[in-house]
Formats: structure tokens, sequence, C-alpha cells
């Protein structure tokens, strides 16, 4: 089955991760909010943007690279497609984002990067 995770530099341009050459899908989890704050009268409330992350256990480097064409710097902002699973019926949804790449060292192992994980903060939905 082909999965639906997209990113693009634009809405218009974003593709499926697995046509510009992505070879595994990522795990992800996906936040509505960023923020969990309990009020006086003991009720938890969501505040902040919906934030995402991509994990792979293990990417081949030629992914790794197709990747990160799209954030050459510690963050950039890009367009993506989410598995939002916190609807009554999860959906694939469209936003604008701030992608983040990781900051720690890369393990690496047989041309593989081991333990790559994504972040997207600022989710702001498409219409």
């Amino acid at each position: 089955m082909r999965y639906e995770f997209s990113i693009g530099t634009t809405h218009e341009a974003m593709q499926y991760l697995f046509e510009l050459g992505v070879k595994r899908a990522p795990r992800s989890e996906f936040k509505p909010f960023s923020l969990a704050v309990r009020t006086g009268s003991l009720h938890t409330l969501g505040q902040g943007f919906a934030t995402s992350i991509w994990d792979w256990g293990f990417i081949d480097v030629s992914s790794r690279n197709i990747l990160r064409a799209f954030c050459t710097g510690l963050s950039a902002e890009v367009y993506g497609r989410f598995y939002n699973d916190s609807l009554a019926s999860p959906a694939w949804e469209d936003y604008r984002t701030r992608m983040y790449w990781p900051v720690e060292a890369e393990q690496r192992e047989n041309q593989s990067r081991l333990k790559f994980s994504l972040s997207f903060l600022l989710l702001e939905k498409i219409t």
C-alpha cells in the first residue's frame, strides 16, 4: 500500500515521499495541540499549534538526502500532508509547517542512519 505522506516547498509543489524516492514510510505521531494546560476546575485544555513527528528506525542515505534538500539548515518552512488521527474520523490533511532537522549526531551504519526523526511544529491547516 502506498502512503500519502507528502512534502513540498509550496502547497502546489507537494509530492508523495515515495514519488520523491524516499523508500520507506515514516512512523508518525500527530498532536492536535502543542501544550496541555490544567485549569483551576481540573479540566485539561489543549493550546497551541498542532505538531507532528516523522520517525524512521533507520533510513537509507539517499532517502535522508532527499529530505535534507527541503531543510538545508536547522529549520525551514515547508508544506506537508500528515495523518491526523486525533479526529473522530482520522484523515490525511495538508498543512503549512516549520520542519526541524535533528541536531543530534547521526548514528551511521551500512549506508543508513539509525533513529532518524524529523519534527514539524506550527502546523497550520490548508483549506
